[in-house]
């Protein structure tokens, strides 16, 4: 009996083409598909079923072996493209908020953070949420703000300054 359709190609092979490779202290960024957070993605077909798979995981796994189940691999760099093993580490779920805490990454100080650059304040945003209940266009209330119809209705969705009541 004859095989079906030509030889896979090993995972090494088709994974180090992907990857923009630099010096050992270096973010290694990939190249090629990403989710939607920027993580680097590939599809595998081994063990079945083919599936989409992060390239950092399978980084981490070609240089230290398997991942045991329930870890995560997460990146000292926070570059979620790199694919570099010097800078990948497990962890688990806790560990990874944690990290992302302390590096400032939560929704709650990004939020903050945005809050001291913004171009309106809080009661800009309580102004704004009331003169469109009263019925008033996007259009018109952002004529009297330094921000366009499109975050006026942001605002309004809560979509952005979702922290105002």
């Amino acid at each position: 009996m004859g095989t079906r359709g030509p030889k896979p190609i090993p995972i090494e092979e088709r994974f180090w083409p992907k990857v923009d490779k630099r010096g050992p202290d270096e973010c290694w960024n990939w190249t090629a598909g990403r989710n939607g957070v920027g993580c680097g993605t590939l599809r595998v077909s081994s063990p079945p079923p083919r599936r989409r798979v992060y390239a950092h995981r399978v980084s981490y796994e070609m240089a230290n072996g398997p991942i045991t189940d329930g870890l995560w691999v997460l990146h000292k760099c926070d570059n979620p493209r790199c694919v570099n093993p010097n800078h990948l580490f497990l962890g688990t779920v806790k560990d990874n908020s944690d990290d992302m805490v302390a590096k400032g990454r939560d929704k709650r100080a990004i939020t903050v953070r945005r809050a001291k650059v913004a171009k309106v304040t809080e009661a800009d945003v309580l102004e704004i949420r009331a003169r469109a209940a009263d019925g008033e266009r996007y259009v018109a209330i952002a004529r009297d703000y330094p921000i366009g119809a499109k975050n006026v209705a942001t605002i309004c969705r809560r979509q952005s300054w979702e922290h105002v009541p």
